[in-house]
């Protein structure tokens, strides 16, 4: 086992996993998985790793952004 799937793997031991669908467009799915092998991640490990914050994202434009949820990225 690699240290990533062992990290991984001992995680989920800590926590309890969901089941979660997500409902994406092809090229979504196509991009994500290209993202997640630049990390040499399974598709579900990198968006859990993206939900705890340990694969931080980087936004482009924070005029994007709404009022609220930049008050809440500021705090």
């Amino acid at each position: 086992m690699t240290t990533q799937a062992t990290a991984i793997a001992t995680t989920a031991i800590k926590e309890n996993r969901q089941r979660t669908t997500m409902t994406l467009t092809p090229s979504a799915v196509a991009g994500l998985d290209k993202l997640a092998g630049f990390f040499n991640l399974s598709r579900s490990a990198f968006v859990e790793k993206i939900g705890k914050g340990e694969i931080p994202l980087l936004i482009a434009s924070p005029t994007l952004l709404t009022p609220d949820l930049t008050d809440k990225i500021a705090s």
